[in-house]
């Protein structure tokens, strides 16, 4: 029985380390698609509301606030899965990565379905159908990753407990 415990414990914490390194590459893969839609002109803030004096002003604002929003994004996704992996590996962390990971998967679960609304309301219009398929289905995976990860994380705390008794 022991045995077993020690070797699920050993599987589980490789399986953390992997999904940690995902959680990183998906918020280095959300940062480099912001910035592919700003390049290719899907994304555009749209200034047109706003008199001819303040326009650059305000585009300068959105980018800004932009980046911010993407730092802070890629910034939690590097603590969750640097964390992730160094539990994996067998250092002892404390709860919050996972904290972080569950705020993370919320947010993602309502960025699932702001696209999904966002799509059905025609506010999406400059995004072609197999471009808003391929963007779902890497958002999904990156939700399930994060469940994924919060499960596996959490079953490590307790098998960990369980070996070291």
């Amino acid at each position: 029985m022991e045995n077993e415990l020690v070797i699920e414990l050993r599987r589980r914490r490789i399986t953390l380390m992997s999904l940690g390194s995902g959680v990183i590459s998906f918020g280095i893969w959300s940062i480099t698609k912001t910035l592919l839609y700003i390049y290719v002109g899907v994304f555009r803030v749209d200034v047109t509301t706003v008199s001819e004096e303040y326009r650059q002003a305000v585009t300068a604002v959105a980018y800004v606030l932009l980046a911010l929003f993407m730092l802070i994004g890629l910034s939690l996704r590097l603590f969750v899965g640097l964390k992730a992996r160094a539990a994996g590996s067998g250092k002892r962390q404390r709860p919050t990565y996972i904290v972080v990971a569950c705020l993370l998967l919320a947010w993602s679960v309502f960025s699932l379905l702001g696209a999904v609304f966002g799509r059905t309301s025609g506010r999406m219009e400059n995004q072609s159908l197999m471009d808003y398929a391929v963007s779902m289905f890497v958002e999904c995976c990156s939700a399930a990753m994060l469940a994924e990860l919060i499960y596996t994380a959490l079953r490590v705390r307790k098998l960990a407990k369980l070996v070291e008794g």
